[in-house]
């Protein structure tokens, strides 16, 4: 009875065998960490012996003749670990499986941070993931090239030019396949150079020959010189009555353009008043002049209007100009609070100094005449007279031929 069963036991054994010989199939993980032992096992049966290889970044540590074998690594990488099975009465069988030796950690990141946008005149550094045992590699393409790293973490970059670049980056370690990323950046030109404006003026639109009280009123300010950058510089403009800017305020108006409509004048004298922030350093540049009205209007007397740029009232400057047009002199009708030295300068359209000359003031009403001024360009022409560190009066010239 024992022979018999020890007999069905074998023959079932057999047949087991039968129905996978040929296969030897291998049990275990696809990989391990190193410095970890892992266990991989084959057909196990009666009879049956078997032989295990390894090869490459692995090695057996026990159990080469046994069905169960013991594995560990020598290095990250992927190794190959391979049995043989054979049992008397069947051909031999092998079989063979790729095993990765890790480092425990995550795949590969390789993804970049950085801006997407900088300017031709700057440059802009860019990141991808850290760690022991990674490696990288950076290139670009397009207007943009590597300035700093190249192997490291982070690279800085600079532009050849505007338009459209790349920036790739290669992260590798031993054991695990290598990762690659790009990004598009995009290079941009530079603001125009901030040019700071020597002052700024204000005028009367030419189209208008004046105007009554109620009349809509166009007034222009003009920088010094003339491509002054304006950017996100702001106009504040500001029209009252009286003769000092600040008393009695109807129209008060923030704006990044240059002209203003003032509507509703009232009657008398209507002072207009433009202070320019300049978007290059902050400073403040402000202009008045008094407000035009058509000598046909009822309450209206006088010629030309007097330019009031001082609301300092112990410092009140009133200034006239004639004639104007003009050809080859000026008067100045000056009336002042105090005696004080002064600047006239002159301008042609583009706001290049023409001609500069200094002026002593006395206290009083006095005329300055201008002579020997044929040689100035001819057409529009701004004026400006100033001194202790303010703007006096400033307007436009008509130069005739």
């Amino acid at each position: 009875m024992k022979k018999l069963k020890l007999f069905l036991c074998l023959l079932l054994s057999l047949v087991g065998i039968q129905s996978v010989w040929g296969q030897c199939p291998i049990e275990g993980p696809d990989d391990f960490v190193l410095g970890q032992t892992t266990m991989f096992s084959t057909l196990t049966a009666p009879g049956v012996g078997h032989f295990w290889s390894a090869t490459g970044n692995i090695k057996i540590e026990s159990g080469s003749s046994n069905s169960e074998v013991t594995v560990s690594g020598s290095c990250l990488g992927t190794g190959r670990l391979c049995v043989t099975s054979f049992v008397e009465g069947f051909d031999p069988c092998c079989n063979c499986i790729d095993v990765t030796v890790t480092d425990g950690q995550d795949d590969i990141d390789c993804s970049i941070t950085g801006p997407s946008t900088f300017r031709s005149d700057q440059t802009a550094s860019y990141f991808t993931a850290a760690g022991v045992g990674l490696g990288h590699f950076w290139s670009t393409s397009g207007v943009v090239k590597i300035d700093v790293g190249g192997n490291g973490s982070g690279i800085t970059i600079s532009a050849t030019g505007s338009g459209s670049g790349r920036v790739c980056v290669t992260s590798y370690a031993e054991g695990e396949e290598p990762c690659c990323n790009c990004i598009n950046v995009t290079v941009t030109d530079p603001p125009p150079p901030c040019i700071i404006p020597n002052f700024v003026s204000v005028f009367q639109d030419d189209s208008q020959s004046g105007g009554c009280p109620g009349t809509t009123f166009n007034y222009d300010a003009f920088l010094s010189p003339s491509n002054a950058t304006t950017g996100i510089g702001s106009f504040f403009w500001e029209a009252g009555t009286g003769l000092i800017a600040g008393q009695n305020i109807f129209f008060t108006k923030t704006t990044t353009n240059p002209t203003v409509n003032i509507p509703n004048m009232p009657e008398g004298n209507v002072w207009v008043r433009v202070t320019f922030t300049s978007p290059c350093d902050g400073s403040t540049y402000d202009s008045e002049t008094i407000a035009t009205y058509r000598s046909d209007c009822p309450g209206f007397t006088g010629g030309q209007p007097d330019r009031l740029l001082d609301n300092d009232s112990a410092n009140k400057v009133r200034v006239k100009v004639h004639p104007n047009p003009f050809r080859d002199q000026l008067t100045f009708e000056v009336a002042s609070a105090e005696a004080q030295e002064v600047q006239l300068d002159l301008y042609d359209s583009q706001g290049k100094l023409l001609l500069s000359r200094r002026l002593d003031l006395a206290a009083g009403a006095q005329h300055l005449q201008i002579e020997d001024l044929p040689r100035l360009a001819k057409g529009l022409l701004y004026y400006r007279l100033h001194g202790a560190g303010r703007t006096l009066s400033n307007g436009e010239l008509i130069h005739l031929e």
